[in-house]
């Protein structure tokens, strides 16, 4: 941002895996949507007698609109940029490499070490799930 408020755009590269899970993503969102409606008018029917409660059935596409809306949070968490794409973004928008880095270092010393991204992917590969957790708990650079 300038000094007189004004913004300075800066292009970055298109990814298809973004496009891709920005479709994925719309037809999660479509058929929760339209897979609870479908519940609600299932509840909404009247019983009849010697058949199965529409309540019952309502709970079908619920359950399932249910798990479409996990998948559609999940998909949030497991589409971040590692450690390589994000000091490449980075590097195009003037991001220091080291406020970068530590985004995906483990909080010791070994993250100000002057060779710290092979300390980091050192990290990240032995130990994936604990610094995937960790990684997770740490604020976004702004």
């Amino acid at each position: 941002m300038r000094d007189d408020g004004s913004s300075v755009g800066v292009s970055i590269p298109l990814r298809w895996k973004s496009v891709w899970l920005a479709w994925v993503r719309t037809f999660l969102v479509a058929m929760v949507v339209t897979l609870s409606a479908v519940g609600v008018a299932f509840a909404r029917m009247e019983p009849e007698a010697g058949k199965m409660h529409p309540g019952i059935i309502a709970v079908i596409p619920w359950g399932i609109a249910l798990v479409l809306a996990s998948i559609f949070v999940i998909s949030y968490r497991f589409s971040r940029a590692g450690l390589y794409r994000a000091l490449q973004l980075g590097e195009l928008l003037s991001i220091p490499s080291a406020e970068v880095e530590r985004k995906f270092c483990w909080p010791d010393s070994t993250c100000n070490a002057p060779k710290s991204r092979e300390v980091c992917g050192t990290i990240n590969a032995t130990s994936a799930t604990i610094s995937f957790v960790w990684i997770s708990a740490i604020p976004d650079w702004k």
